[in-house]
């Protein structure tokens, strides 16, 4: 059986299926061998004329010149349609050497025993492969389905997939799918997320390497440079910031539509009329003139207050409480459109007008003052007392109805007809003119008395013995509304 094999220059090497065989050779050669190893005839090749520019070896791999049998261990020795013998393996064998050995790779692809030459040794070595059909890879020796995709070669490198992708693709989660960064940058993916790893000098922006500084990001005169693919600017004092975008002027520091200039390191603000200060701050506006939360707004050079309700006045300051309408020390608070007071105590009503001196308790011309809750009444002379009650009349010193007037720090009775005295005690009863316990009234100026019976008159003076009813100087006595006579001598009755 003749093997027809290509034979590389000096120290390279070839892979071959069973027909082939991986040879390494000191020399060219341009011979053909017999019974490589057995015979020592040699022979001359006819080469396709496509080949002969290349070096071949012919040699039998196990069937002997002139015989027609054939020894093929693990297989059984035909003749192929040139009448060559060869050697049919068994299934889940291939050739290695004369005889088949057992090679399983599965059932998605073919096993061979790859063969290396040593001219050193003189050896051949045979190591088992895994030729797998498409869509499957060598893993430990058995072809196992293995896909990136129509834009990668997939295999197996200690067990674990592998897929080597086309330039402009990257392995996703084990399939070749588009990863492009651009021509100064590596595309591939990490859990699942596209990474770009670029040439010093670029950095990755939205899955693209580029030159950071090739769009001058460096404000206010900042040196660009590319530290780690991150840009980094250089700042000119008094900037600062990731751009160089941060001055004395970013954060406006001139307020009222002053204009800010760079002055050294620091900052100049150009302030329009009628400001000032050095950032513009003053103003018309800033003593905040505007009182009871009234709006200050410039007019021209000056001000103008927009005042809220009930507030009036150029600078809102006429309000229900301007007039000080709380008495007595209360306290006025706006409410609404009007005002409300908060008394002091005693005091009350509306304008805490009310006071315990408001009802005038002091009397006999006594003056009320307020002490501290309570009131205290200064009493004129001669009256004393809490409210001046008590004067020289207080005990109303005239009697029968005589009226009694304070004089100086005594008093006077005026007395009424009939009665006269200090205190009126003087009138017509006083010499008690009625007798016999009859009693004396007043009527009009005189007297009058009011008589027991049985006596009567007008001073209660006639009883039943006035008229001497007893006869011949008999005693007369009263004897109840009546008279008893006590006769003398021999007289009765």
């Amino acid at each position: 059986m003749d093997v027809e094999a290509f034979v590389p220059s000096v120290n390279q090497s070839i892979e071959t299926s069973v027909e082939e065989i991986r040879v390494q050779v000191a020399e060219p050669l341009k011979d053909c061998f017999l019974n490589f190893g057995i015979c020592s005839e040699m022979s001359t090749c006819q080469l396709p004329k496509d080949r002969r520019d290349q070096n071949h070896l012919v040699r039998d791999l196990g069937c002997r010149e002139g015989s027609d049998t054939c020894n093929c261990k693990n297989g059984r020795c035909v003749k192929d349609s040139r009448g060559n013998w060869k050697c049919l393996c068994l299934p889940r064998h291939s050739m290695k050497g004369k005889d088949c050995e057992l090679c399983d790779c599965g059932r998605n692809g073919k096993c061979i025993f790859a063969e290396t030459f040593s001219v050193q040794t003189k050896s051949i070595h045979y190591q088992k492969k895994c030729v797998c059909d498409t869509g499957y890879a060598d893993k430990y020796g058995t072809c196992t389905e293995c896909d990136c995709g129509a834009d990668g070669t997939c295999s197996y490198e200690n067990g674990l997939k592998r897929c080597d992708c086309k330039i402009g693709t990257a392995d996703k989660e084990g399939t070749c799918i588009e990863c492009d960064c651009g021509a100064d940058g590596t595309c591939s993916y990490e859990n699942g997320l596209k990474r770009c790893d670029c040439k010093i000098g670029t950095a990755d922006k939205e899955g693209t390497c580029i030159d950071p500084c090739s769009s001058n990001p460096c404000q206010n005169g900042g040196k660009c440079t590319v530290e780690e693919q991150n840009l980094k600017c250089e700042c000119k004092a008094p900037f600062k910031g990731k751009n160089c975008e941060i001055g004395p002027c970013s954060f406006n520091p001139c307020r009222n539509g002053g204009t800010c200039s760079i002055d050294g390191l620091s900052f100049r603000c150009a302030c329009m009329s009628p400001f000032k200060g050095i950032l513009c701050e003053t103003g018309p506006c800033s003593s905040n003139p505007c009182q009871n939360g009234g709006t200050c707004s410039v007019d021209g050079q000056n001000f103008k207050c927009s005042c809220k309700k009930p507030f009036t006045g150029n600078l809102c300051e006429t309000g229900p409480c301007s007039s000080n309408p709380c008495k007595n020390n209360g306290k006025c608070t706006v409410e609404g459109q009007s005002f409300k007071c908060e008394c002091r105590k005693p005091y009350k009503g509306k304008n805490c007008e009310i006071s315990p001196c408001a009802s005038n308790p002091c009397q006999n011309n006594g003056k009320c003052k307020m002490d501290n809750e309570n009131f205290k009444c200064e009493c004129k002379a001669p009256y004393n007392g809490n409210l001046c009650q008590n004067g020289p009349c207080s005990s109303n010193p005239c009697q029968n109805s005589g009226v009694c007037e304070v004089v100086g720090l005594s008093f006077q009775c005026k007395c009424k007809e009939p009665f006269k005295g200090k205190i009126c005690e003087i009138g017509p009863c006083s010499s008690n003119p009625c007798q016999n316990r009859g009693q004396c009234k007043v009527v009009g100026i005189n007297f009058q008395c009011d008589c027991k019976p049985p006596y009567e008159g007008k001073q209660c003076e006639k009883d039943p013995c006035t008229s001497s009813p007893c006869l011949n100087k008999g005693n007369c006595t009263v004897n109840g509304n009546s008279f008893k006579c006590a006769c003398q001598g021999p007289y009765s009755g």
